[in-house]
């Protein structure tokens, strides 16, 4: 099935966790600059965005509206990457400074702009990375942040202190452009530049099985299906990738 009626190119798409709509940046008007990333809540009522004029948008998703009256603005780089939290009650930016901003998602509309430090506008600011932030993610169960890097590192954090967890993970050879959880939280698959996807033990942060190679080119992003049976990777080379995702979060492959 094609889907016409775009008169620009359509770079950024997203369906919702319900399956039932597919969402693309152009229908949303307001955004004042290029749309780096986007996510939908898993209740599927609303869009997040973040741009490279440095704001993160919030978006109603059957009306098309914006939910706050303007975008939130504590960013000082382009935002590349955001998350929403499986409860739909924070966000999460990541910019090309290296500074993670966790917002509460309904209070994060009253103020125009947010105010750092104000209580219910945001929640907290990570700070501890040198580099951009590429890609950041929300464990199922609420409780880490991954954040992947233009360093070649992922690293875990607290979702609730902000805290960093253990050390950087380090293995790739090129930025690390997507992170994500698998469903039971347990693990983190990463993509990167090096043309491979790893995949990581939160407890320990350690590496698990071989690397997945199969790509030709840059992994741009990873993604899992709810039950954990499929992974997914998109590429440079113009290919997805669809891997055995039981496999390769089976807790009985060695750990290198």
């Amino acid at each position: 099935m094609k889907l016409a009626g775009h008169t620009g190119d359509v770079t950024l798409v997203t369906i919702t966790p319900d399956h039932k709509h597919i969402h693309v940046g152009q229908l949303l008007r307001g955004h004042s600059d290029v749309v780096r990333s986007v996510v939908c809540s898993a209740d599927s009522n609303i869009i997040v965005s973040g741009l490279e004029d440095r704001t993160v948008c919030i978006w109603d998703a059957q009306t098309g509206q914006e939910v706050v009256p303007s975008p939130l603005r504590e960013h000082t780089s382009n935002v590349l990457s955001v998350a929403i939290s499986p409860d739909g009650s924070q966000i999460v930016s990541g910019s090309a400074n290296g500074v993670i901003h966790v917002w509460n998602t309904k209070t994060g509309g009253l103020a125009v702009p947010p105010l750092k430090g104000h209580t219910g506008v945001e929640v907290m600011t990570m700070m501890g990375h040198k580099d951009g932030v590429w890609s950041e993610a929300i464990s199922p169960d609420g409780l880490k942040i991954a954040s992947g890097l233009w360093d070649r590192t992922a690293q875990i954090w607290d979702a609730k202190t902000g805290e960093e967890i253990g050390a950087p993970l380090q293995g790739h050879t090129d930025d690390v452009n997507s992170v994500i959880f698998s469903p039971n939280s347990k693990y983190i698959v990463s993509g990167s530049n090096d043309m491979t996807l790893r995949i990581w033990n939160v407890e320990s942060g350690r590496q698990v099985q071989k690397l997945l190679w199969g790509h030709m080119g840059m992994v741009w992003s990873v993604a899992l299906s709810s039950n954990g049976k499929f992974l997914v990777s998109s590429s440079h080379d113009n290919t997805i990738q669809v891997w055995d995702g039981e496999l390769a979060l089976s807790d009985e492959v060695r750990h290198v």
